[in-house]
């Protein structure tokens, strides 16, 4: 019995942050972060619109098995996950515990709306914009929640977490410089997106944005709003639309038609099977929009 209780003391010593998080972007930082300490998975694929996903069960499980969730947080996955950790009876990753990490709350968030919110305003998100990871910054601010749940949980292997935090700075630094001679191609240029998804990428680089086609956030706009945003698009000499892989293609297709104005559909954020690091995927990003 003796030699028991040592092997589950020094197996449970040794034994590796088990981390969720709700994005395959807030998985990529929690890997690196985490480095051999953590076992990391995302719960979406990055193909998913992830404003609109169920509660599945295997989630459930997943979740019932955690050391620490973290999310996006700023109401992106308001609509599934709370239910997930409800229903999973963990306690460790309820809102509050010290499991659970909302990498949102550590960003500057844009677009943040006060007053009377309601479903009229369209997909609105009070507390802000939740697609902050196409801002470099704004992602490294939120991977310092993810860091900071690290250090609540496994205290003893600190100096490593703070140490690989201090790898995804430098990643972010060299993707800085490296974005230089892409931004430069579209400096000044008006550009428009199809949804607020995009809003940080432009402000981040204090890029022209115009605004966006939809008139009401997440709603596709009627014939009328489709016409008047294509015209303003075509008036101010939009040199093009930037739209995720979840916009609705045919409402797209009718927005070129009106404005003969270029539009770009570009992945939403990272996918789980690329196996690519947050450099990559932006520089990818910033090759197809400047091409």
């Amino acid at each position: 019995m003796k030699y028991l209780l040592f092997f589950l003391v020094a197996f449970s010593s040794h034994a590796k942050v088990n981390v969720l998080t709700t994005t395959p972007e807030l998985a990529y930082a929690a890997k690196v972060i985490g480095g051999d300490k953590a076992s990391v998975e995302s719960l979406l694929t990055g193909n998913e619109d992830p404003h609109y996903v169920d509660a599945m069960p295997r989630y459930v499980f997943k979740a019932a098995n955690a050391d620490i969730i973290c999310s996006v947080g700023l109401g992106l996955e308001l609509g599934w996950l709370p239910k997930v950790l409800q229903k999973s009876g963990n306690v460790k990753v309820q809102k509050g515990g010290k499991g659970f990490c909302e990498t949102g709350s550590k960003v500057s968030a844009l677009d943040k709306k006060e007053g009377n919110i309601d479903r009229s305003l369209g997909d609105v998100h009070p507390e802000g914009n939740p697609h902050f990871h196409f801002s470099p910054k704004a992602y490294l601010e939120a991977s310092e929640a993810i860091l900071d749940s690290y250090l609540a949980t496994d205290s003893e292997n600190a100096q490593t977490y703070l140490k690989n935090f201090e790898l995804l700075k430098k990643e972010v630094i060299e993707l800085e410089k490296e974005a230089v001679p892409f931004i430069e191609k579209i400096k000044g240029q008006p550009f428009m997106e199809y949804h607020k998804s995009f809003s940080y990428f432009f402000n981040h680089f204090k890029l022209n944005n115009i605004g966006s086609v939809e008139t009401v956030s997440g709603v596709p706009p009627s014939a009328g709003q489709l016409v008047r945003s294509a015209m303003r698009a075509k008036d101010k000499k939009v040199t093009a639309v930037i739209a995720s892989h979840v916009a609705p293609s045919d409402v797209l297709k009718k927005f070129r038609e009106f404005s003969k104005v270029k539009v770009i559909k570009v992945p939403l954020g990272m996918k789980k099977s690329s196996g690519k690091t947050y450099k990559e995927f932006y520089l990818s990003f910033l090759k197809e929009i400047t091409k």
